[in-house]
């Protein structure tokens, strides 16, 4: 404060270990706790004291302390300090705000780093999206490519940057990128930012792996790099660790760092945040001396969304915070033939296809590029996006639109510039300039079998597919065209195909309603979908399963055979007669499993190699997956319920007792959790009600409240289950709500599970219900209502003979005292109820009290 010394301090080691482990903190009385210990143990000097009386006294109902630091383990302090006028009482009370919080700290800068900029710039723009990441939360790439390359568009005609795009930065390619870049090199980050406190960026095969600290310095290292600038979606939004891997970063190699946030914010605000960085980076003599960091996050109505924000030091002269209220996107528009956009996201394609189809753009061995798949999924959106996306590779790129009975000639010819007439003159205009030439909806001159109608298509496909030339041909079909030689010795055709109809049961539903069955007969369903969909398996699996589950048409009831099973019947059925009847116990071990399991069960499934190299054959059925997975993913739903009852019985039997046992050693969550999903499907509600115990408490303690929740809301479905082993898991929903905050919702799940107990007279779990509903008085801060509760409790306990339970009651009066700052009879509380734990010899009870005891001679 005002120029002081710093102070040293460490937070509580239990506090901040809870945090940790749960994320939160387990109510009010914990946060003030730590809220108090903290102010105290920042002003402790009597200058600071004053500092504070008089800052305090100034009128203000409360403030925040907003912690300045160059100690980066300041930021694991994940938790904003804030003192108010709280207490009825009027007197101030102290407690820390369970949220994210604002922060300001200059980084560390070299004073040996100072580096003074000659031009042209380098900026390496790395945009990084692991498919998982993209699917669950898609940008805009090419959105984010051109707000840059906008921003920078002065300098680079000026010949100041030369920009370098990158999209696909696995490690080992952003070395050796930036190892061929030399000094002068500006990094600009843009994708899903943090996991683990380590950035993320995607491996070979696309998935996501985290970009350490170490991996980070060792690429930066010797690079004279000018800064570091990651704008991304939980880089300064998420974690509070990820600025201790970039102060790491800073403080070994010495670059500038900027953090920005950009996921659901308008192009507007992005541009500036870019120009603000960029600005910055062509201004100034040294850009390492100018970054610094601030964040600060506002709710705003149901999202908590970033300020835009100039981060720079406050010395610096361009030193500027640019508040701004972001507004959100206007609704987002329908997908293509009434697709609506999943969770009201913009249309977004699957990142897959555009990784897939990149990687054939950029072979130099591929000569054309085909999207082909079901009719409505966006394939020749998808072929605009490349188009645009890639056009820095090209001299021009030409698109034309087919229509039923147009020729290449007279379709290309007013695009080429050139006069109509043969396929060779066509073919070298096209190869004057490297070209890339898009070829939309091919398939409406084609057959049901891919033959080009009109030979001329016929030769200006062989001859893209054939020649060598400068160029590329990007072509969207509904079907896969058949280009084959028509002599010995013709080359074969250089053609990628990028499948684009993995759709999601809900798509292919609404696809099926307007495009198949409304013109096509239900006999001929089947060939046409075939067509449609290019022959990908999972499209057709997914075909199978929408139509099946379309019961309320009248084409349906009619004939049922045809609209529920003839498309899997005639997919499944062949793989199906390969399976042997002394080889159907195991396949069904697999099928009746839902979801991913570790090699070993697989391994134990498949014991004999005959076997298991069958299963491996139909690795391609469901390509990207494990084989060990492909029955259970393909065929499993389509076995179960067609194979033998007993058989599909005595397979889940047998893969639930091998889960179980197996889960003590590895994996033991995961494998738990398929094996209560089969003990509930065999309703073998004691098993699974003895795993579920277990693992509501495994996923409680890492703050997976919410699969809990999933967990044992599938375990309540069981009809038979009787209300007295309902009741203590209405109370479990309760408990699990209460730690994600919701108190309403706890609320209806206690007295649903009171309502129970008390028709069944079960005095017991009455008052641990009322002692949960005093819990929950208390964290919504309604200490009268907790007391009636804690009371109400401790009086059927005494009537019990519960001397365990009274105990556990006077432990909670003691912290409710405690909490109104009653401290003599928290005290008072508290030694009670050590005295009855002591009689009964519960160490646990009263290792509980001693600790409250001495958190309360702190207070």
């Amino acid at each position: 404060m005002d120029g002081d010394q710093p102070t040293s301090f460490r937070p509580p080691r239990a506090e901040t270990e809870y945090f940790l482990r749960e994320r939160r903190f387990p109510g009010e009385h914990q946060r003030r706790q730590l809220g108090e210990w903290l102010w105290r143990a920042i002003f402790v000097s009597k200058e600071r004291q004053e500092k504070l009386a008089k800052w305090r006294d100034g009128g203000a109902d409360h403030a925040s302390l907003c912690i300045a630091s160059d100690d980066h383990s300041i930021h694991q302090l994940p938790w904003e300090v804030m003192f108010g006028r709280w207490r009825t009482d009027g007197d101030l009370s102290y407690f820390v705000r369970d949220q994210r919080f604002s922060i300001y700290r200059s980084l560390w800068t070299n004073p040996g780093s100072a580096l003074r900029i000659d031009f042209p710039i380098k900026v390496v723009l790395l945009l990084s999206l692991p498919i998982e990441e993209y699917e669950k939360n898609p940008i805009d790439v090419l959105g984010e490519w051109k707000i840059i390359k906008e921003t920078l568009k002065k300098p680079i005609q000026e010949g100041k940057i030369d920009l370098i795009v990158e999209e696909r930065p696995t490690p080992d390619r952003v070395l050796k990128l930036l190892a061929s870049c030399g000094p002068r090199t500006f990094v600009h980050f843009v994708g899903h930012g943090e996991r683990n406190g380590h950035l993320l960026v995607e491996d070979e095969k696309g998935a996501s792996t985290d970009l350490t600290a170490k991996v980070l310095v060792d690429m930066l290292r010797g690079s004279n790099a000018l800064g570091l600038f990651l704008n991304a979606c939980e880089t300064a939004a998420g974690s509070v660790r990820l600025p201790d891997l970039l102060y790491a970063v800073q403080k070994q190699v010495g670059p500038g760092i900027g953090l920005g946030y950009q996921a659901r914010i308008s192009d507007s605000a992005a541009k500036a945040f870019a120009e603000g960085v960029h600005g910055t980076l062509l201004e100034s003599d040294d850009p390492a001396r100018e970054f610094g960091e601030l964040r600060r996050i506002v709710p705003q109505e149901r999202d908590a969304w970033w300020q835009a924000v100039l981060w720079l030091r406050r010395d610096s002269p361009r030193f500027e915070i640019a508040r701004k209220r972001l507004r959100a996107r206007p609704p987002a528009q329908e997908r293509l033939d009434d697709l609506p956009s999943p969770e009201g996201r913009d249309y977004v394609y699957r990142w897959d296809a555009i990784r897939k189809a990149g990687d054939l753009i950029r072979d130099p061995s591929i000569r054309g590029i085909l999207l082909h798949g079901i009719g409505g999924m966006g394939k020749t959106m998808l072929a605009s996006f490349l188009a645009r996306f890639y056009s820095p590779l090209f001299d021009r790129v030409v698109s034309a639109q087919i229509a039923p009975g147009s020729t290449p000639t007279i379709l290309l010819s007013p695009l080429l510039e050139c006069a109509a007439g043969e396929i060779g003159t066509l073919f070298e205009r096209l190869d004057s300039a490297r070209t890339l030439l898009v070829l939309d909806d091919l398939h409406r001159v084609l057959d049901a079998e891919g033959l080009a109608q009109d030979t001329a298509w016929d030769q200006i496909l062989k001859a893209l597919l054939r020649r060598e030339w400068s160029g590329k041909v990007l072509i969207t079909s509904s079907c896969v065209p058949s280009i084959l030689g028509s002599k010995p010795g013709d080359r074969e055709p250089t053609l990628g195909t990028v499948p684009v109809g993995e759709l999601s049961e809900r798509e292919i539903e609404l696809l099926l309603r307007k495009h198949l069955l409304a013109d096509v007969p239900l006999d001929e369903l089947w060939e046409f979908t075939e067509r449609r969909t290019g022959g990908c398996a999972a499209a057709l699996i997914e075909t199978c399963k929408a139509v099946r589950d379309l019961n309320g048409w009248s084409a349906v009831a009619a004939n049922p055979r045809v609209a529920t099973e003839a498309l899997e019947e005639r997919f499944l059925d062949d793989y199906r007669k390969r399976i042997r009847d002394e080889d159907l116990d195991a396949v069904l071990r697999l099928a009746v499993v839902r979801g991913p399991l570790a090699p070993d069960y697989y391994l134990e499934v498949c014991v004999e190699r005959r076997l298991r190299a069958f299963l491996e054959r139909w690795r391609y059925v469901c390509a990207g997956r494990e084989s060990g997975l492909l029955i259970a993913t393909v065929l499993r739903e389509n076995l179960v319920r067609q194979g033998p009852p007993d058989r599909v019985a005595a397979a889940r039997r047998w893969a639930a007792e091998w889960l179980e046992k197996e889960g003590t050693r590895q994996h033991k969550a995961l494998l738990h959790i398929e094996a209560f999903d089969l003990w509930v499907d065999l309703k073998e509600s004691d098993r699974a009600e003895v795993l579920l115990k277990a693992l509501c408490s495994f996923l409680s303690q890492v703050g997976l409240h919410g699969r809990a929740d999933e967990l044992v809301r599938r375990f309540l479905t069981e009809p038979s289950l009787p209300p007295a082993r309902r009741a203590p898991w209405f109370a479990m929903l309760g408990i699990l709500a209460q730690e994600r905050g919701r108190y309403d919702e706890a609320e209806a799940w206690y007295k649903k599970s009171l309502e129970i107990k008390e028709s069944l007279g079960d005095r017991s779990g009455m008052g641990n219900t009322y002692g949960q509903l005093g819990i929950l008085a208390q964290d919504r801060g309604k200490h009268d209502e907790a007391e009636a509760w804690f009371n109400k409790s401790i009086e059927i306990f005494q009537s019990l003979g519960d001397r365990s339970g009274m105990g556990k009651g006077y432990h909670q009066l003691g912290i409710l005292a405690q909490l109104r700052g009653k401290y003599d009879d928290a005290e008072a509380w508290f030694n009670k109820s050590i005295e009855i734990f002591q009689s009964l010899g519960d160490r646990s009870g009263m290792g509980a009290s001693y600790y409250q005891l001495g958190v309360l001679a702190q207070d």
